[in-house]
């Protein structure tokens, strides 16, 4: 790599590096004082007054904000206010809590909710700046930690102890939280001395570094950016395991039968697993007008609820896997719709729960258990009597049993507060259904976790996937396993070699950002552009190109593409040909007004959708220009001649007949 490149690349991670400090550039405080103490006690008050994180404990060392999750997610969301844990700790989980003598834990907390209320962080991103906390905390054993006397210094002494004891990546990601917690401490004017810290020496890891530059040499053309991307796709043999094993696992095998039903549906539609697990209980329904099929769903990342269109033959299996999931679990939702009615009781088919007392042998016939006494015994519920005459109270065995169904909302929907309980779920299943190891219990109903299907289909370590254990392997004989996320990256992939438009992917996986679309996108630059060529070839598309193609001895076609058409950008209608990476948009990107490297399939529906609502816009904008003409305007002549061209333009290729002046049907 040349110095220059060097060069331009060193630049390009400053800017970044510049704009990502700006983004974190949060006021946490409105009114601040030349005094620091007056600004800790002010910034701690304003934080226990805010609702970010919930109910929590403030003195508490550790905030439990597992309510705030989606029923999915059934791993305990702790935040731990604690040093690093010593060898010295054993039998800890976590190190010692952080000292409040000069205010150090009380600062820590009130930072991480300020930024919970005002960025709306994510726990895994507050558990970083709690780690990066931890480094200076150390660095302050001899100033009584007290956050007040932080300097330059213990933040290049925590810098060095973050780069002796982490990876490299890892190292780099707490370096950038320990400039973000120096920022925040100047803005705030919590320390006695402005910090004005940033580390000189952190530089982007190796081989995130190797990986920019391959790119850099290898020019616009280069494969090496999606190389992530076709490792997230499923391997050869993944797609047709699952269709397999669909047909031949049978009903009465029922744990393996409803997460292969889940898998499929997942497959299909392209969901993230979180809004999987979180749909509603319903039928797939359909649009009476065009007879589509869709379902409505509960998107991740802030987005309301929404309808899941399907293409023909995906409606139908869908209705059929939802069918069959409904009947699957149509028990395990009654059983819910009952613990929802009747809080604080429990229901056990064959065992009467109303007298004081219940006899651990009745216990144990009613819920087919081998070892009662162990079950008792791990549920910490004392047993009195002994030989057949033991027995347990009544009160406390249906305490127990029902703090282990999950009672809480399996979904709290954003911009409606619409509250989904088990009851409506169509992911519910009784307590240990998918533990061959254990009774299963009925009386309790959990949502299905995220861990319980990618257990199914990965990789984890202990635990044997469905395709082992049904003998299904590779083309190279290995044994198969996805990730869940992979489907999604498969269909996403699918369609965009299939010619659907970023803008249509978008809505489709319910992105907010069409630029999100790129890390689904596997095929090259390279590819794009040989697939349009072979377009234009076999008469595919129309456009100036083609029209001068057909102009060209067939023995020079190739050749004439091949220098003509280096770029292709897909644009509402039809694709772009102009290589931006020379000069801008000649025609300041109105595609149909005349350009030259605008160009339309002449069998693809979902272009001809674009172009037939783009003509519908022009007509209007044609008939309120001439409006405009008849009262003199000024400028109303030039605007109604521009929306003319456009729209004969349009027309044309919608493959209409017009005329030479208005673009008007002859």
């Amino acid at each position: 790599m040349n110095s220059l490149h060097r060069v331009s690349l060193v630049s390009r991670d400053l800017t970044k590096a510049s704009k990502r400090n700006k983004s974190y550039n949060v006021r946490l405080l409105n009114v601040i004082s030349d005094n620091c103490d007056f600004n800790i006690q002010s910034l701690i008050e304003r934080a226990k007054a805010v609702a970010a994180l919930g109910a929590v404990n403030w003195d508490d060392p550790t905030w439990n904000i597992d309510e705030f999750q989606r029923s999915h997610k059934q791993r305990q969301s702790n935040l731990h206010f604690t040093s690093h844990r010593h060898e010295t700790a054993r039998g800890r989980n976590t190190g010692c809590p952080f000292d409040n003598e000069r205010n150090f834990s009380d600062v820590v907390k009130a930072v991480i909710r300020m930024r919970a209320e005002i960025g709306g962080q994510c726990v895994a991103n507050q558990r970083e700046m709690i780690l990066a906390f931890r480094y200076l905390y150390e660095e302050l054993k001899n100033h009584s930690f007290d956050v007040r006397l932080l300097e330059h210094r213990h933040f290049e002494m925590a810098a060095r102890a973050v780069r002796a004891s982490e990876t490299e990546v890892s190292a780099y990601k707490r370096i950038q939280k320990l400039e973000e917690i120096a920022r925040t401490l100047d803005e705030c004017r919590l320390v006695r001395v402005k910090l004005d810290w940033v580390c000189r020496s952190n530089r982007r890891p190796t081989a995130l570094r190797d990986l920019l530059e391959d790119q850099i040499e290898s020019g616009k053309d280069s494969e090496v950016s999606v190389v992530s991307q076709h490792n997230k796709l499923p391997t050869e043999g993944v797609i047709e395991g699952i269709a397999h094993l669909y047909h031949v696992i049978p009903k009465d095998a029922w744990a393996d039968r409803i997460r292969i039903c889940f898998i499929s549906l997942l497959l299909i539609t392209g969901f993230r697993i979180g809004e999987l697990l979180t749909l509603r209980a319903s039928k797939v329904e359909t649009e009476e007008p065009t007879g589509r099929r869709y379902i409505v769903f509960y998107p991740e990342k802030g987005a309301p609820p929404a309808k899941k269109w399907f293409m023909t033959s995906a409606g139908e299996l869908a209705a059929k896997l939802i069918d069959e999931i409904l009947e699957l679990t149509e028990k395990s939702r009654s059983t819910a719709l009952w613990l929802h009615e009747n809080p604080g009781h429990v229901r056990i088919e064959g065992l009467d729960l109303i007298c004081a007392t219940t006899s651990i042998i009745e216990l144990g016939q009613a819920l087919n258990l081998k070892q009662v006494r162990l079950y008792l015994k791990s549920r910490e519920i004392q047993v009195f009597g002994k030989g057949k005459k033991a027995f347990v109270q009544t009160a406390d065995l249906v305490k127990s049993m029902r703090s282990e169904s999950y009672s809480k909302p399996v979904n709290v929907v954003l911009h409606t507060g619409e509250l989904l309980y088990l009851k409506d779920a169509l992911a519910c299943v009784p307590l240990n259904a998918f533990r061959s190891s254990h009774a299963t219990l009925d009386y309790a109903i959990r949502p299905i976790s995220e861990q319980q299907l990618t257990d199914f289909i990965g990789t984890r370590l202990g635990s044997g996937n469905v395709f082992e254990r049904y003998g299904i392997k590779g083309p190279d004989g290995n044994v198969l396993a996805v990730a869940s996320h992979a489907f999604r990256h498969w269909l996403n992939d699918l369609l965009d070699r299939g010619g659907l438009s970023d803008l249509e992917q978008a809505t489709y996986f319910g992105r907010k950002n069409v630029g999100d679309n790129r890390a689904y996108q596997s095929m090259t630059h390279r590819e794009r552009v040989r697939r349009v060529r072979e377009d234009l070839l076999g008469g595919k598309m129309r456009g100036p190109v083609a029209e001068v193609l057909n102009q060209i001895p067939i023995d020079r076609k190739k050749v004439f593409l091949e220098a003509r058409v280096q770029a292709m950008h897909l644009v509402a209608g039809g694709a772009c040909f102009h290589e931006f990476s020379q000069t801008p948009c000649p025609n300041h990107m109105a595609c149909t007004d005349g350009c030259g490297d605008f160009h339309w399939s002449t069998d693809d529906a979902v272009q001809k959708k674009e172009l037939e609502f783009e003509k519908q816009v022009l007509q209007v904008a044609v008939e309120t220009a001439r409006l405009e003409v008849k009262e003199d305007s000024y400028g109303a002549e030039s605007w109604l001649q521009h929306n003319l061209r456009k729209l004969q333009q349009v027309r044309f290729s919608l493959g209409e007949t017009v005329d030479a002046t208005g673009g008007v049907p002859i």
